[in-house]
């Protein structure tokens, strides 16, 4: 299980095994409670000290450990810069588990010490929506069943019989028409009927709301849709044409929910930030189960989208291609559905193909 820096640290000893654990990143060497004496023969316990060869040259950096409630003041950071002189060492560095007087931030500044702050992530740190990530997947899909002809007329001896399949595949039927505005053939009925479909969904699902408290599921609805096209939608026929001035479906409404909840410490032994509060720059200090070393990365700036952040409980709604079969209602119970589903108001100048330009 990942544990906070209160379940890592329970005293100074485990906090100073804690610090030179996270110097140990494979490119240093880190000793824990080690006595130095410097240029003045004074012995000097000092709580890590790392040291780093780099090539012909070995930098030594000695480091204090405050395992205090209080912040640390400008006098321990005059000591440790006294102790850095006297030792020689490359690097006077303190790290705080509460923080830092103002004071003692301007002598780090003038005396070029490090200090540093350990603490847990906050769900600014993690990231938006932060360490835990929950949201909705939906999946829509439509169907069309009960297609009724309310009010038609006819050209001529035109049948008033319509055969139809809808849902695409082999078996789809391909029903005719002619735009009277453009003088020029139309979408099919099975294609017209089917945008009316999509629009009505799309309708009713504008809203994002949650089901049965957000629990995987599938839930069905039924929509009435009514479609009164303001051009008669004409479909040519060898004795004359059949004109349908409205006709009625209805929509049947699969929705699939998956929830998905992602804690993203669940991954890691540990997390922690480390703030450098004289630079003002923020760092992770971090341990995967699967890792044998400490990670150390410097956070970057997350600039705002436009879009805002991402928000927990979001619903992603995804909307299937294809129809799902109308009897599978049967020995359903369609839930009534919370969103809008207004009459279709059909022109055919609107409903043109990509790449097909209007006239």
């Amino acid at each position: 299980m990942p544990q906070l820096l209160s379940q890592l640290v329970t005293d100074w000893g485990g906090f100073e095994r804690l610090v030179a654990r996270l110097h140990d990143t494979g490119a240093v060497t880190v000793e824990h409670n080690v006595t130095l004496t410097g240029n003045s023969g004074t012995p000097r316990q000092i709580d890590v000290v790392v040291r780093h060869t780099e090539g012909l040259y070995q930098h030594l950096i000695i480091v204090e450990c405050k395992y205090w409630k209080e912040n640390v003041s400008r006098l321990h950071v005059d000591a440790l810069a006294t102790a850095v002189r006297d030792l020689g060492a490359s690097r006077g560095v303190i790290f705080s588990a509460s923080g830092f007087q103002e004071g003692a931030v301007k002598a780090a500044a003038q005396e070029h010490i490090e200090l540093f702050k350990v603490r847990d992530l906050t769900d600014a740190d993690w990231g938006a929506p932060g360490q835990v990530v929950e949201f909705y997947l939906q999946f829509y899909q439509a169907s069309i069943g009960n297609l009724k002809v309310i009010k038609a007329s006819r050209l001529g001896a035109a049948s008033a019989q319509l055969n139809l399949n809808l849902g695409g595949g082999p078996q789809q039927s391909v029903t005719p028409t002619f735009d009277t505005t453009t003088r020029q053939p139309g979408l099919s009925l099975e294609q017209l009927i089917e945008l009316t479909a999509a629009r009505s969904l799309n309708a009713a699902t504008k809203e994002g709301f949650t089901i049965n408290g957000g629990v995987e599921c599938t839930t069905y609805a039924l929509a009435p849709v009514v479609i009164k096209p303001q051009v008669p939608i004409m479909l040519p026929q060898p004795a004359g044409a059949l004109l349908i001035h409205e006709l009625t479906y209805d929509l049947g409404i699969r929705i699939d929910q998956k929830p998905f909840r992602v804690d993203r410490f669940e991954s890691y032994e540990f997390a922690l930030i480390v703030e450098d509060c004289v630079r003002n720059v923020l760092s992770t200090a971090s341990k995967r189960h699967d890792e044998s070393k400490v990670q150390l990365a410097e956070v970057a700036t997350q600039e705002p989208t436009p879009e805002g952040p991402v928000r927990n409980g979001s619903v992603l709604k995804i909307y299937l291609k294809g129809f799902f079969a109308f009897d599978e209602l049967k020995d359903k119970t369609p839930v009534p559905f919370p969103g809008r589903t207004a009459d279709v108001e059909l022109s055919l100048r609107d409903l043109v193909t990509p790449g097909v330009s209007k006239t």
